[in-house]
């Protein structure tokens, strides 16, 4: 054994990969990216996910694993531990939700209320990142927030005439003003059976029957000795 010389200096470490910072901006919505990593190839990725906040690492339309709240250390590359380069990142803020708004356009009818026209809105939340990953991102080639978005407001749609017959469908009221009183007094819950499979809770809703569109014709006929249009008021 011989002793270091000191008048020698130690070699200087091997320098590390940089680190590449990255987590969700506040206020852009409840799913971001997805983010390339292949333009991190070689570096060492730090994902800082805070409370409510996950990460999902896709690649080849599946999910290869989920990221809690917290710092990750990822090292971007080939090697043998290493994220694959050829991966994608997609963050979901938990505590965001997924506005649907029930118009005209857009507007439902229940079996149940045939004669009805319902408007209103809804709010989602993904309670379940891998069973709405395995719903509405599964096999898809596009993950931009704005298709994924527009595939939960259209399965709760064609969810909510299901749900409005369940609960509706043994007590249907025919006044209208006892209906508009009974779609005011519905629990987001009732959309749990079709909403939970998908990883999603409703957890706000509201709905109310539709009057005539402006400019629709009515039939006019004698109520009484009056002339009145259906429809009118």
């Amino acid at each position: 054994f011989t002793a270091p010389d000191p008048a020698v200096p130690a070699p200087a470490p091997a320098p590390m990969a940089p680190s590449v910072p990255w987590g969700p901006e506040p206020g852009r919505g409840f799913l971001q990216g997805p983010l390339d990593l292949g333009f991190f190839r070689d570096q060492t990725f730090c994902l800082d996910l805070g409370p409510h906040k996950v990460a999902l690492l896709t690649g080849e339309g599946r999910l290869s694993r989920l990221f809690p709240e917290g710092r990750h250390l990822l090292v971007i590359g080939d090697g043998p531990r290493a994220v694959p380069a050829d991966h994608q990142l997609i963050m979901l803020d938990l505590s965001e939700t997924i506005s649907c708004h029930i118009s005209r356009h857009d507007s439902v009818t229940a079996p149940s209320l045939p004669d009805h026209l319902l408007l209103g809105e809804m709010d989602l939340a993904v309670k379940d990142p891998e069973a709405f990953f395995a719903t509405f991102m599964a096999g898809h080639c596009c993950l931009e927030p704005a298709f994924v978005t527009r595939l939960v407001q259209q399965t709760a749609l064609a969810s909510l005439p299901v749900a409005l017959d369940r609960v509706l469908a043994t007590d249907i009221p025919r006044e209208i003003g006892a209906l508009q009183e009974t779609l005011g007094g519905l629990e987001p819950h009732i959309l749990a059976p079709y909403m939970e499979p998908c990883g999603l809770a409703c957890v706000s809703l509201s709905l109310y029957a539709a009057g005539p569109e402006a400019g629709t014709r009515h039939p006019v006929v004698e109520t009484a000795g009056h002339w009145s249009t259906l429809g009118h008021n």
